[in-house]
């Protein structure tokens, strides 16, 4: 069987490969890049958005648990805040952060918003924190995607702890 021809079936007809099929697969491949490259490109902007997200958290928790050590917002809380930041990839001058305390009689006391961007930018009177710790942190992601231009995205994370003041564990 080696080195001869296959059998034919009865009319059937063989398929020729000319030079025109090199060019039909060219034409297809180059309709389909634009679009497998769009896909490609989004997926790589999603996964670096959810890694933002999980940095972000990541920060609110730490952030969280050095606001309940220190017992009140200091400049040293928002430097370190600040340098987890960093750590983490993300950029603090689109950061902010709010630190929330509750009373005794539930009530909140939200401490003033501000940017992360230079770390001397704390609270001038630092109020003394109660037994729970809210800490706000909100990131401005810009997503760079050609086909629609830069959008900026606000991821928001949420962390709460106890202060080591009122009963909290040392963490």
């Amino acid at each position: 069987m080696w080195g001869s021809e296959m059998p034919r079936l009865a009319g059937a007809r063989s398929i020729e490969c000319g030079p025109e099929a090199g060019g039909q697969a060219l034409v297809e491949f180059a309709l389909l890049l634009p679009v497998f490259l769009f896909i490609v490109f989004g997926v790589v902007q999603l996964i670096f958005l959810l890694r933002a997200d999980g940095a972000v958290h990541d920060v609110a928790r730490q952030t969280a648990r050095l606001a309940a050590l220190a017992g009140s917002e200091t400049a040293g809380v928002d430097q370190s805040a600040r340098r987890l930041a960093i750590l983490e990839g993300l950029d603090p001058r689109v950061l902010s952060v709010q630190i929330t305390t509750v009373g005794g009689d539930g009530s909140a006391q939200p401490g003033p918003a501000h940017p992360l961007d230079v770390a001397a930018q704390a609270p001038a009177a630092p109020a003394a924190y109660n037994a729970d710790i809210q800490v706000t942190l909100t990131y401005a992601y810009t997503l760079d995607f050609s086909l629609w231009g830069r959008q900026t995205y606000s991821i928001t994370a949420n962390a709460a702890a106890t202060s080591a003041a009122f009963g909290g564990q040392q963490p």
